[in-house]
């Protein structure tokens, strides 16, 4: 059957030939696994109405029914048999020691550690934050010293305060620095798998602490070229938000020589096409330097209220004296965001400062 979207196609790696090679994997173990019962098991009631999450709990669910109740004896077959999957397929191993290994936290974390590079394990480790804080962070803190990339990152993703698809860690929205303790020694980190993840927590701490990030920021801009890549991308929230402060620590002045002109834009969009608008930046006293392009859209939402949301163009060291933008915004529909009929506003910003604003509608064919 053709799939009509990327749920389907990520739900269908959980397919019924992927049980089938558990069961046989697991089966051929030294222990008494009854293969032919939990195919059966996992494939009953309705199973290709499951969705992504709830096949892999269902098929985790059935592997603590199958397997040895010891968990000591269970979790290290888990992580034998793990090694002969990655990507989508692997993190059923994970979710069976999320689910069932709270209650044995050593063996446990160290399984989480041993598998993260199958896929990763970050969401695995979280309950454990909750139910053995110090057991887990004191983990945290040693694994973010491994010579193993994989191992240095999953102590980063895995105290990220807003790990997207997972729950929030409430105690690191409040109080961020046991994630900073973790998460700054590896700011020069060789590896940018692990850099991305640093720079992603930073930024998740940024948006309910932005004076803890300014601080990094200004305390460590300039270090290499590495530690700066991951301060911009841990800024990338406060620099939509037109924070003054980053904005200044990243060289972006006032952009008072500047002059927009010559703008032009859709008057209407049709809902699933294309909104195309387009101006030109001049100064007449000097050359138009870093700057830093944005634009805003203030969608309409199904209630009728307006929510604003700030995308890049471009950010560049102009040596010249006027530069012309052209850009379009596709309202094709997204899974991300829904569009509804009505008047937005496009807003046009350079160094933070919104140099214009204009209407135009949004309507259906």
């Amino acid at each position: 059957m053709k799939t009509n979207n990327m749920a389907d196609l990520l739900k269908n790696e959980i397919s019924k030939t992927f049980v089938c090679d558990l069961a046989r994997d697991f089966g051929e173990l030294n222990i008494e696994f009854r293969s032919g019962t939990f195919k059966r098991c996992v494939m009953r009631d309705a199973w290709t109405e499951l969705e992504l999450k709830q096949r892999i709990r269902r098929i985790s669910g059935e592997l603590r029914k199958h397997l040895p109740a010891d968990l000591q004896i269970a979790i290290p077959l888990v992580v034998k048999v793990s090694k002969n999957y990655s990507g989508l397929k692997h993190l059923v191993f994970p979710d069976f020691i999320e689910q069932f290994g709270l209650e044995t936290p050593d063996s446990s974390l160290e399984a989480l550690a041993e598998i993260t590079s199958g896929s990763s394990s970050e969401f695995a480790v979280r309950p454990y934050i909750e139910s053995h804080p110090q057991k887990t962070l004191s983990k945290l803190k040693l694994w973010s010293k491994s010579n193993c990339e994989h191992i240095r990152r999953l102590s980063s993703e895995a105290c990220r305060p807003r790990l997207p698809w997972a729950k929030p860690l409430t105690e690191f929205k409040l109080n961020p620095e046991p994630v900073l303790e973790i998460i700054l020694p590896l700011l020069n980190d060789p590896s940018q798998y692990v850099r991305k993840s640093v720079a992603n927590n930073l930024n998740d701490i940024s948006k309910d602490h932005p004076a803890e990030l300014i601080q990094v920021v200004s305390k460590n801009l300039g270090k290499s070229k590495q530690v700066d890549w991951v301060l911009k991308h841990a800024s990338r929230t406060l620099l939509k938000r037109a924070d003054p402060d980053i904005l200044t620590l990243f060289g972006f002045t006032s952009p008072s020589h500047i002059r927009l002109a010559k703008m032009s834009l859709s008057d209407t969009v049709m809902w699933g096409k294309e909104l195309e608008f387009s101006f030109m930046l001049s100064s007449q006293s000097q050359m138009l330097g870093l700057i830093r392009v944005e634009f805003a859209i203030a969608f309409v939402k199904a209630n009728g209220n307006l929510s604003r949301k700030v995308f890049k163009i471009s950010e560049s060291r102009s040596a010249v004296f006027e530069k012309c933008f052209k850009k379009m915004f596709s309202f094709k529909p997204i899974t991300t965001r829904r569009y509804y009929p009505g008047t937005h506003y496009l807003e046009l910003i350079v160094n933070g400062e919104i140099m214009a604003k204009e209407s135009f509608e949004l309507v259906h064919e």
